[in-house]
């Protein structure tokens, strides 16, 4: 009989563990960049029994039980969001595969949230964490995305 009550309270807590992931998806669906995750569910695991297949001859049949359901990690999916025109010129966005890397205190950061800006010093630098914005430069390697001396072209005469 306790197997009986703990293989539904597994299913109870798996439940209950699942609504937080809902409820996160939910409570972050208009953030920029946000990527919804969905709750990895296994089986616990099974054990087999013999026994009469119900007919009294005694030919016995396999019965196999579970012991509930265990979560694991909840997965984030990396599938296409909406394309939203912003109003800001320095806003871009993927279509399909990839990341933006921006780069702060000698660290790389990946996103899909396109809101950048250019600041006073003439950085490309992402709205929210102030990050600059990093490209690949000639060699293949990255390099930060400044725009000083680029900003205005001297009149020809």
């Amino acid at each position: 009989m306790l197997d009986s009550i703990y293989i539904g309270l597994t299913g109870l807590l798996g439940y209950s563990k699942d609504l937080s992931v809902i409820g996160n998806n939910v409570a972050n669906v208009n953030t920029t960049g946000f990527k919804s995750s969905q709750l990895v569910f296994s089986d616990l695991f099974y054990r087999s029994q013999f026994g009469d297949s119900g007919g009294g001859a005694g030919n016995g049949s396999r019965l196999d039980f579970g012991s509930g359901l265990a979560t694991g990690s909840a997965r984030l999916l990396f599938a296409q969001g909406e394309l939203r025109q912003s109003g800001n010129d320095q806003d871009v966005a993927i279509d399909g595969n990839g990341f933006f890397v921006l780069r702060r205190d000698g660290r790389s950061f990946y996103t899909r949230s396109g809101q950048f800006s250019f600041d006073a010093d003439g950085w490309l630098v992402a709205e929210a964490s102030k990050a600059r914005v990093a490209a690949l430069a000639d060699g293949a390697g990255l390099r930060d995305i400044n725009v000083t001396g680029l900003r205005t072209n001297a009149g020809k005469a």
